[in-house]
C-alpha cells in the first residue's frame, strides 16, 4: 500500500510540475507598429529597423516575449481585411456602405481597433505604437501599448529626448518600451 501511494504521488508531483513548465513556457508576442513621425529633420528621423533592432536587443534580457515582424503581421491584416470587405459586400449587397466604413480606417484609431482585433486573431499579444514629434531643439516620443485580448491600450507614456541622436533615441525607446511590457507581465 505504501509502495503505491508513493507511485502515486510521484506520478501526481510529475503531472503538476509538467502542467506548471507548459503554462510558464508561454510566449507573449508582440508586433511593433511602423513609426509615427512628424515635423522631423531628417538628420534626427528614426528607421523602423533600427527601432526593431534596439527592441530586440532589450527583448532578450527577457524571457518569454518574441518580437514579430509587421511585415509579417500586416500580411495577415491586409487578408483579414480583404476578406471582411468581400463578406460584408456579399451579405449586405451594398457596395457604398462598405466603401464608406473603408474610408473611415484611414483614421488611426480604427485602424488601431483594426489591428488589435487581427493581432487577437493572429495570436499577437501586445501591439507597440510609437510616434515622435519634434518640438525646437527637443524630440517628444510617445508611445502606447494595446492589449489585443482586451482591445485597449494598457501602456500610454511620453518623454523628451534631447540627445539629437536616432540611435540613441531608438536605444533609449527600446529600454522604456521593454520595461514597461516587463512591469504589465509582472505586476510592477
Amino acid at each position: 500500500m505504501l509502495k503505491k501511494l508513493i507511485s502515486i504521488t510521484i506520478i501526481v508531483l510529475s503531472l503538476v510540475s509538467y502542467a506548471g513548465a507548459k503554462s510558464s513556457e508561454y510566449i507573449n508576442k508582440i508586433v511593433l507598429l511602423p513609426l509615427e513621425q512628424s515635423n522631423i529633420r531628417d538628420s534626427l528621423k528614426l528607421s523602423d529597423a533600427r527601432l526593431f533592432d534596439a527592441v530586440t536587443v532589450q527583448l532578450t534580457r527577457l524571457k518569454n516575449f518574441e518580437l514579430v515582424g509587421f511585415a509579417e503581421f500586416s500580411k495577415a491584416y491586409d487578408k483579414q481585411f480583404i476578406d471582411d470587405a468581400v463578406f460584408e459586400i456579399l451579405v449586405t449587397d451594398d457596395l457604398d456602405y462598405t466603401l464608406d466604413r473603408l474610408d473611415c480606417l484611414g483614421t488611426k484609431s480604427s485602424r488601431l481597433t483594426e489591428y488589435c482585433k487581427v493581432g487577437k486573431d493572429e495570436g499577437i499579444d501586445y501591439l507597440v505604437d510609437v510616434s515622435v514629434q519634434q518640438d525646437l531643439t527637443q524630440l517628444r516620443v510617445i508611445y502606447r501599448i494595446m492589449d489585443t485580448k482586451a482591445g485597449r491600450v494598457v501602456v500610454a507614456e511620453s518623454f523628451y529626448d534631447v540627445q539629437g541622436d536616432p540611435i540613441g533615441t531608438s536605444d533609449e525607446i527600446a529600454k522604456r518600451v521593454v520595461r514597461s511590457l516587463w512591469q504589465l507581465k509582472n505586476g510592477g
